[in-house]
């Protein structure tokens, strides 16, 4: 085989490696962010902290509350706290930034 020739298939070979290889895997492991981390961009994305913010109104105790209490919290708001429609996972990611946060 001539020389240019044999570089011509090494050329094409380089260029279709990609192609010609094993299709990427997803990756191993959580692919949505852990509770927490959605739970703060919730709160964030909620206004929570237009209220709750340093020298604001207080949120002491939250990493002794468990989910339900968090729930009826939100079910039933205290005066004042405007109404929201969180999904029972929302809800759960919001109570467990709130334990985070307050640990």
């Amino acid at each position: 085989m001539r020389l240019g020739a044999a570089l011509t298939i090494f050329a094409f070979a380089l260029t279709a490696a990609p192609v010609l290889a094993e299709p990427e895997r997803a990756p191993q492991g959580p692919t949505a962010p852990p509770a927490a981390e959605t739970g703060a961009g919730l709160f964030k994305a909620s206004g929570c902290g237009a209220c709750h913010s340093s020298g604001g109104i207080v949120l002491s105790g939250m990493d002794a509350r468990e989910t339900a209490e968090f729930e009826a919290i939100f079910l039933t708001p205290p005066t004042g706290m405007p109404v929201f429609r969180f999904s029972p996972d929302e809800l759960a990611a919001i109570s467990e930034y709130l334990r985070a946060a307050h640990r």
